[in-house]
């Protein structure tokens, strides 16, 4: 992936979303470094455009990988980036996604309000657009979600599909 990206021309909006990409994966490796950079010059490239799609796009990253760091305060902090570059590029199905994602995310850091939150407006659109499984998958039975106290939350990653995705992180492998 980083050859293809060589190849693309600096400061273009095509390369700043295939980087958001790209330290999705290097998070996944268990590489936050390269990870940050990438993220860094998605940033850069849509800040240099003024394109709120691009640095929207690129905080969201920003905030899963502060979700998989157990940063509670960098994933408040990307959240309200997103938020701020919200635009015509977040609605319906990606408001939906942003939403329910970022509801497990917060719930993940022990922010009970802030999934409350989140999850009740991912909710709201997911019932507008027909699109119920946003809201299923962090809502699901048997996965103490719905329930979770703080101490669940920050102890517990209840989620197979999130503990895969996490499973490189020793300090998040137990699950209750």
């Amino acid at each position: 992936m980083a050859e293809a990206l060589a190849l693309l021309p600096v400061g273009d909006r095509v390369r700043a979303f295939w980087l958001t990409n790209y330290a999705d994966v290097l998070d996944f490796l268990g590489r936050d470094v390269e990870a940050d950079a990438a993220v860094r010059e998605a940033l850069e490239i849509g800040v240099r455009r003024h394109d709120d799609t691009t640095v929207g796009m690129a905080w969201w990253t920003r905030s899963w990988l502060a979700a998989h760091r157990n940063d509670p305060a960098g994933l408040r902090y990307a959240l309200s980036e997103v938020e701020r570059h919200r635009g015509e590029w977040m609605k319906d199905g990606q408001l939906a996604e942003y939403l329910g994602s970022s509801a497990e995310h917060l719930l993940l850091v022990g922010d009970l309000v802030g999934y409350h939150d989140f999850i009740e407006r991912a909710a709201d659109v997911a019932t507008h657009i027909g699109f119920p499984e946003v809201v299923d998958n962090p809502r699901a039975p048997g996965t103490n979600r719905s329930t979770a106290t703080r101490n669940e939350a920050s102890n517990c990653w209840a989620s197979s599909r999130v503990l895969d995705r996490l499973s490189r992180h020793s300090d998040r492998d137990a699950c209750c």
